[in-house]
């Protein structure tokens, strides 16, 4: 019977079996479409769908309780759930509008916590950033321990940056660390910082900001990245001979590693910036380490590397033989399991 597959349809929630979830439900809704625990078996249908990112067809199982079952135990969890599809399908508009009328409905719900940050999050997605920002203040004041501080600290230095209040919103990015319960959470605020002190033309504090966040995170976090923001502070700021050191270490510690893309940005403004350059001892000095080093990663079959620098000496190079030879290298189909995406790039363009 249907209270069967309910209790199964339940253990596959637990073990996130959310596929096997749905066609034992599906199979089963076919077979009784009037049954008791239908109202039920779509709840858990629609969190299924919720789980696998099939949104529209979330909305529809939610708001199907919604409208045929209103007096099932359920109606509280669709409500809650309608709306964050509709966020997810970014349906700003009604999400805000179902929230707004969820936490008067439902003051004691469960739910209430996270709707409260969802009813922002609406707002935000309208760009009423005002609006926004005072639920936002709410909540932080409501719920100074919600794993959802991070992210709504992030939000109101987003906002606060956006209307160019640049000291309150560094304030609120250093608020992140100590609230995040994720790297996501923490790299958002640092990267926002950063481009917040580009603004002021504040490279030291660029700097700084990344150091400590590489001693804090190291390879935890986005280090090619924040390599790369430092690098670029001191390329800025005229302090040459530091930004190559800082690229040299970074392209040969990591440039092999494909999801460093860090990497690829140092690749790309040293390319830019090669003219610019070219008359430094520092920049001449640079070069022959990293032909060297082109050299060490054929040796050592660093295929991602390899081709990394290759990619380097190609936009360097002017017209002609030597960059020919530089883009046959490139063009080898066999490269595409290595190269990185500048160099897809420059395959692709090629």
């Amino acid at each position: 019977g249907l209270g069967d597959v309910y209790k199964r349809q339940q253990l596959h929630v637990r073990r996130k079996e959310y596929t096997e979830c749905l066609r034992l439900s599906e199979a089963s809704l076919e077979e009784k479409p009037d049954h008791s625990l239908k109202p039920n078996l779509l709840y858990l249908m629609g969190y299924c769908h919720f789980r696998l990112n099939q949104h529209e067809q979330a909305l529809d199982r939610f708001a199907e309780i919604l409208s045929e079952h209103p007096d099932s135990a359920f109606v509280e969890d669709a409500s809650y759930w309608h709306p964050m599809a509709h966020l997810f399908l970014h349906h700003y508009t009604p999400a805000r509008e179902e929230f707004g009328v969820f936490l008067a409905t439902f003051p004691e719900s469960t739910y209430y916590e996270d709707g409260s940050f969802r009813y922002a999050v609406g707002f935000y997605g309208e760009g009423n950033h005002p609006s926004s920002e005072e639920q936002l203040q709410t909540f932080v004041k409501a719920y100074p321990k919600s794993r959802l501080l991070g992210e709504a600290y992030c939000m109101l230095g987003d906002i606060t940056a956006s209307w160019a209040k640049l000291d309150l919103a560094l304030d609120y990015y250093r608020r992140v660390p100590d609230a995040a319960v994720n790297m996501t959470e923490i790299n958002n605020a640092a990267f926002q910082s950063a481009r917040v002190y580009e603004l002021e033309a504040k490279y030291d504090e660029i700097i700084a900001l990344f150091r400590d966040y590489i001693e804090a995170h190291g390879e935890e976090g986005n280090f090619s990245q924040a390599l790369y923001w430092i690098g670029n502070a001191y390329m800025r700021s005229d302090r040459h001979g530091h930004a190559l050191d800082t690229f040299f270490n970074g392209i040969i510690a990591y440039g092999d590693a494909r999801a460093q893309y860090g990497i690829d940005m140092m690749i790309r403004d040293l390319a830019i910036q090669h003219q610019t350059l070219q008359g430094l001892d520092s920049h001449q000095r640079f070069m022959r380490k990293l032909y060297r080093a082109l050299a060490e990663a054929r040796k050592d079959s660093r295929r991602t590397l390899n081709l990394r620098l290759v990619t380097l000496f190609t936009e360097v190079t002017p017209s002609g033989t030597a960059r020919d030879k530089l883009v046959a290298i490139l063009m080898n189909p066999k490269n595409l399991e290595f190269a990185g995406p500048l160099t897809l790039a420059i395959m692709g363009r090629e």
